[in-house]
């Protein structure tokens, strides 16, 4: 009988959990590796929306709708998941593009309506700076992020995989052009495949494998307020401000979604919460609890990387920004492919073949 082979998920964020979950789910037992103390750290500094929108090309659109019905299922399955279907309002675009957006991404399955003063009013009651038109999309939502990749590790690990904490990976180790374990601190560690999801540190973890991978880090401020008593419903992106509110109270502010850089984090927090005390009307003003900056890893043409590296038997890559709305895809998908080889057809445009080297 052949024995099951051993595999590393390096990086623990939640794109490392939910592959672990899903991994450990199908009876695998992966060891999870993580340099910090797990939780990742882009995922960390996550706003966490759960979106299928954009701008994105229609493959990518797909996928990504794919992902938000699995988050679905992922709430189903795991209790006490903090998923939340709010619905979002978008105002930081022109009346054209607004109408475009609503035009091209309203389906059956993702609604995309345009909506004026008195829906937002209703919709969001404390918002005291209204706009004249919005799109709601029900559809979209938020997923705790910490907390999120701290349950589906534990989910894993019941299901049999291992952890890791505090272990930095000097390198990945090769013979014969395949993994065949990794370095940390002068201890070798055996394997037969490796799956890097260590977000800023892929890059660095793939050279020593002899791949490159190109990838930009834009960076991402946000604000985390003093608890409030409830005044928001769901996402609200509007212009130079997107907020929501977590089940703590906690509002949570950032400027764009896409990344910004973050000169001076203390001046650009102040305007933040000046933003939301003039946009919200508020049982009080909100008072700044504390700030995270997040190095979002960015594949160098803005899409995911995922898949085996045909370069290095062995070798398994999944990198991406928007990690928090694809998590529970790319986990189902990833895990299938690790453990059946069973290739995913809407990761294909995907693969790590078109940027590593």
């Amino acid at each position: 009988m052949r024995r099951p082979p051993k595999v590393a998920i390096i990086g623990a964020g939640i794109i490392g959990a939910a592959i672990s979950y899903h991994l450990a789910k199908a009876g695998a037992s992966p060891l999870i590796v993580d340099a910090g103390a797990g939780g990742g750290e882009a995922t960390a500094a996550s706003w966490a929306w759960l979106n299928a929108s954009w701008g994105n090309p229609p493959n990518y659109v797909q996928l990504r709708r794919r992902s938000l019905a699995l988050w679905r299922d992922l709430g189903k399955d795991i209790p006490g998941l903090p998923l939340r279907f709010c619905g979002s309002l978008t105002y930081d675009l022109s009346d054209t593009d607004l109408d475009r957006f609503a035009r091209e991404f309203h389906s059956d399955d993702y609604p995309v309506r345009l909506v004026g003063p008195d829906e937002i009013a209703r919709l969001e009651p404390h918002l005291s700076l209204r706009p004249n038109r919005a799109a709601h999309c029900p559809a979209e939502g938020v997923v705790e992020p910490s907390a999120a990749s701290a349950l589906l590790r534990e989910r894993a690990l019941a299901l049999g995989a291992t952890f890791r904490s505090l272990m930095r990976i000097d390198r990945l180790l090769t013979e014969s052009g395949r993994i065949v374990g990794f370095m940390s601190g002068g201890e070798r560690t055996k394997l037969d495949i490796a799956v890097v999801c260590a977000g800023t540190g892929t890059p660095e973890l793939l050279a020593s494998a002899g791949c490159t991978l190109p990838m930009a880090c834009p960076e991402g401020l946000l604000v985390h307020t003093e608890p409030l008593p409830p005044v928001l419903r769901g996402l609200i992106i509007a212009p130079d401000l997107h907020v929501r509110q977590t089940d703590q109270g906690r509002l949570v502010a950032g400027f764009d979604f896409a990344g910004n850089v973050v000169d001076e984090p203390a001046k650009a927090a102040n305007r933040l919460i000046d933003s939301m005390n003039a946009q919200l009307r508020l049982p009080e003003p909100a008072r700044l609890a504390f700030t995270t900056v997040g190095l979002r890893p960015t594949p160098a043409d803005g899409f995911p990387v995922v898949g085996f590296v045909p370069a290095v038997e062995g070798l398994y890559v999944a990198s991406m920004h928007s990690g928090m709305t694809l998590a529970a895809a790319i986990g189902k998908f990833a895990a299938a492919e690790i453990v059946a080889t069973a290739a995913e057809p809407l990761l294909g445009p995907y693969r790590p073949d078109r940027l590593t080297v």
